[in-house]
């Protein structure tokens, strides 16, 4: 039966670690779905850490676009599955639609965020479905000052909302704070 964990936290607040670990407690059979697109020198630097850290008993999928379907097609076969992380894949959405966030009227803006919850829902629908267990990792960036520019205020709200989704769903909720783990659901 499906399971579904999401783990909180802030940049390099330890989440990834702890969410690691508790995907090795839940099989051997472990998939890794990786949401981060290369763009620079310290985004490939960041990857090959996380890389690192996990070693070779991973079976690694890049997509950010496509999570849904791929869950139906490939995850039976896992015990676990990681999906590292839902604010690169709203970043790469967001970047790829091609829209200007900046200037672009709220209709636009409500209709790409209705786009995303319905893939978001198709996501968990299809974790909901699997035979496999999953642990979701997040940012939690609403806890910083209000964003300067509209686009980084959409994108914040944005994702509020979607890890409000995620978190609601779960079977389990953690917050990471400096390496520091807390279970709040």
């Amino acid at each position: 039966m499906s399971r579904i964990i999401t783990v909180l936290g802030g940049i390099s607040s330890g989440k990834s670690n702890f969410a690691q670990n508790l995907a090795y407690d839940m099989g051997k059979k472990r998939a890794y779905i990786a949401t981060a697109e290369i763009t620079d020198d310290d985004m490939n630097l960041k990857v090959q850490k996380h890389i690192a850290s996990r070693g070779n008993d991973w079976c690694t999928f890049e997509n950010f676009a496509d999570i849904d379907n791929l869950i139906i097609n490939q995850f039976d076969n896992y015990d676990t599955a990681l999906l590292d992380c839902v604010t690169n894949m709203i970043n790469n959405l967001m970047y790829h639609s091609k829209i200007d966030f900046e200037t672009c009227d709220n209709y636009i803006f409500e209709k790409f965020c209705a786009d995303v919850k319905n893939y978001i829902q198709k996501i968990l629908n299809s974790m909901k479905n699997s035979k496999c267990k999953f642990v979701i990792i997040t940012n939690e960036i609403g806890l910083c000052v209000i964003p300067a520019n509209r686009y980084t205020r959409r994108f914040v709200q944005l994702h509020g909302e979607i890890n409000q989704i995620f978190t609601q769903i779960s079977d389990e909720v953690y917050f990471v704070v400096s390496g520091t783990c807390m279970k709040i659901k």
